[in-house]
């Protein structure tokens, strides 16, 4: 199987996206609301909002590539 290379223009400022982040991310939807309400403090120490914000931003970007609607 061969991998894909993603080019995806990377927004000045972003901060670095683990694989933690995206698993809180993903354990709360998306939903920053239900983040600041209910994340565990280590959660909350985890991500800040910019950190929210760039990947909420970045992933349809990645959506788009992986789905073969972006153009070369």
């Amino acid at each position: 199987m061969s991998q894909k290379q993603l080019k995806v223009d990377v927004p000045r400022g972003l901060a670095m996206i683990t694989d933690e982040k995206l698993t809180v991310y993903q354990r709360f939807g998306g939903d920053i609301d239900g983040w600041v309400l209910a994340a565990t403090p280590h959660e909350k120490a985890l991500l800040t909002d910019e950190d929210w914000a760039d990947i909420s931003e970045i992933l349809p970007r990645i959506a788009v590539v992986v789905r073969g609607h972006a153009l070369p």
